[in-house]
């Protein structure tokens, strides 16, 4: 019965947190991307509002056979149920989609699940965004240009402008992400593991398929990072870093919001496609 005032009051905008089973090294748990999509989401529905509907944890994890806890689902099903999900969402009455991902390998999911939603006329727009990671870099230059608010002791500043050098590497399970966990979900994070996660197999320093320069497979990553952590060792994150990185997070996804609620255009163009009714 409140579906209708929800609707209203969140002019037709609804979330979709999108994450998967992955293993994060040592340190971080294999919900990881869902756990940071919702939690994120929650936070900045309560700053503007919008419906969150429930988690999407089964994203793309295709051939990860190799470590337990991943849940490995055919693409033409994830496709499917992207698709059918919204759908039904739009059926609810809701009439902006926003498609919240935190996993990389989602996202030619996603966006090959819009772009096929393009084969026939939808009641709703379709929206995707992937959140990206609270990196030192650019949680450094917040600070500096007056964006963030959040004031860090000078050791813990110290630590993040030591992260933020040229030589520190950031990918998954890295030390932004390690942060984001940290701010959402501290009791899941185990520093005392981040010396057990391995970056990599590196043959002569580099990085096990470097030798592929014009060339993509969807083999390298598992090459490269076999056990799913890519990223310099993230133990000395601290609670104020996390802090810090969810300051960040939640400025991008209540943008995020407001965009949508503010985008008058798409529904017009929709209509100018003269995309066809199946």
């Amino acid at each position: 019965e409140e579906f209708d005032d929800a609707i209203k009051r969140s002019g037709g905008v609804c979330i979709v947190p999108m994450g998967c089973l992955e293993k994060h090294g040592q340190h971080l748990p294999v919900g990881t991307d869902a756990i940071k999509a919702e939690a994120i989401a929650r936070l900045a529905a309560e700053k503007e509002e919008a419906v969150v509907f429930p988690t999407f944890w089964f994203g793309d994890v295709a051939g990860l056979y190799k470590h337990k806890g991943s849940v490995v689902l055919e693409p033409k099903l994830l496709l499917d149920l992207i698709e059918g999900l919204c759908d039904e969402i739009g059926r609810n009455g809701f009439t902006k989609i926003i498609l919240c991902n935190s996993h990389g390998g989602n996202r030619s999911l996603i966006s090959y699940a819009m772009r096929s939603g393009l084969y026939t006329k939808k009641n709703y727009v379709a929206y995707s965004t992937h959140l990206g990671l609270p990196v030192p870099q650019l949680l450094i230059k917040g600070l500096e240009d007056g964006t963030l608010k959040t004031v860090l002791p000078e050791e813990d500043m110290r630590i993040l402008r030591e992260y933020a050098e040229p030589d520190v590497v950031m990918g998954h399970g890295c030390i932004g992400e390690t942060m984001f966990v940290m701010g959402v979900a501290p009791e899941l994070v185990r520093l005392d593991r981040a010396d057990d996660s391995g970056l990599g197999e590196f043959i002569d320093g580099k990085p096990r398929m470097s030798h592929l320069k014009l060339l993509e497979t969807p083999y390298a990553w598992h090459g490269d990072y076999p056990n799913h952590f890519a990223g310099t060792n993230p133990g000395k994150c601290t609670p104020k870093m996390a802090e810090l990185a969810m300051e960040y997070m939640l400025n991008r996804v209540v943008t995020m919001i407001r965009e949508a609620k503010n985008d008058n255009e798409t529904h017009k163009i929709i209509d100018e496609m003269k995309i066809i009714e199946r």
